[in-house]
């Protein structure tokens, strides 16, 4: 009886030890594959960035002249300035001190 038992023990051992090593192996794999999946991710991410960045600089581009068209001229800005000295928010020496400025005079 003393050799079955001990034949058993060993085999029950070495079954858990081969489980344990099995597990890690998989949790190794799980791991490895996550990290792959990770990396991949964030070169998407990166790409992503990247092509925003390039649209954000294309936009820019054309941004300037946007911007010019949507200031107002120096016509209308002393234009708004009559407004202002009609309506008596700006008296008169005000108003040609300020469209002095706006002439560069």
């Amino acid at each position: 009886m003393g050799t079955v038992a001990r034949t058993a023990v060993v085999a029950g051992t070495a079954t858990v030890v081969g489980s344990s090593i099995a597990r890690r192996r998989r949790h190794r794999a799980q791991a490895e594959e996550s990290r792959m999946t990770e990396q991949s991710q964030m070169g998407d991410v990166q790409n992503q960035i990247r092509a925003l960045q390039a649209q954000q600089a294309q936009a820019a581009v054309g941004t300037p002249s946007t911007t010019i068209q949507s200031q107002p001229t120096i016509a209308q800005q002393i234009q708004q300035l009559q407004s202002l000295n009609a309506a008596g928010v700006l008296s008169d020496r005000e108003f040609e001190a300020a469209k002095a400025k706006l002439l560069g005079t």
